[in-house]
């Protein structure tokens, strides 16, 4: 029986790939056993964590020539994540919160070579691109749902978790207020 095993066709035909098996295999053992996280192979526990339940929730909220859009009922979930994903980073950017220039400073310092410099600038929004932002989700967002965008506001609401419930606060920031130029 211990014949048809891989192991033992292997150990007969090439010992080297069997010896470099082995010590791979051992190699992984002891990094579970020190619980050290390496590629391909993670520990269980990495997994495993409890996750905290939320105690409150921020919701963006987009209002269309003055109408709350219902974006989860009109959009695609690729074209709502976009719409939501970018607004997020807009708000990050003009809070001056950059984290991708921040990481990439602490990690490579300025970009001085021209291959670094292209990917500074297609990781980190520049002020023109956020200066066109608000008129760029407003195409985006009339592009997607096929209506004319003549004035957008999006304003993010809290809400705390009251017995499974979401309860607004009465918090709300405004993020963009943009009006097009007639």
């Amino acid at each position: 029986m211990l014949e048809k095993l891989y192991i033992s066709k292997l150990w007969r035909t090439s010992k080297i790939l069997f010896w470099g098996i082995v010590l791979f295999c051992l190699g992984q053992a002891f990094f579970t056993y020190k619980r050290i996280l390496n590629f391909p192979f993670f520990p269980y526990e990495m997994y495993a964590q409890r996750t905290k339940a939320p105690t409150d929730a921020k919701v963006l909220h987009y209002y269309v020539n003055g109408e709350l859009l219902n974006y989860s009922s009109v959009l695609s979930i690729w074209q709502e994540e976009t719409m939501l994903n970018t607004t997020r980073l807009y708000y990050r950017c003009i809070n001056h919160n950059i984290w991708a220039e921040n990481a990439w400073l602490q990690r490579f310092g300025e970009p001085t070579t021209v291959l670094q410099k292209t990917f500074f600038y297609r990781i980190v929004p520049s002020d023109i691109q956020i200066q066109k932002y608000p008129a760029w989700i407003a195409d985006y967002i009339g592009n997607s749902t096929n209506q004319t965008v003549n004035s957008l506001k999006i304003i993010q609401k809290s809400f705390r978790y009251d017995h499974q419930k979401l309860v607004p606060t009465g918090e709300e920031t405004l993020i963009l207020d943009y009006s097009r130029e007639s």
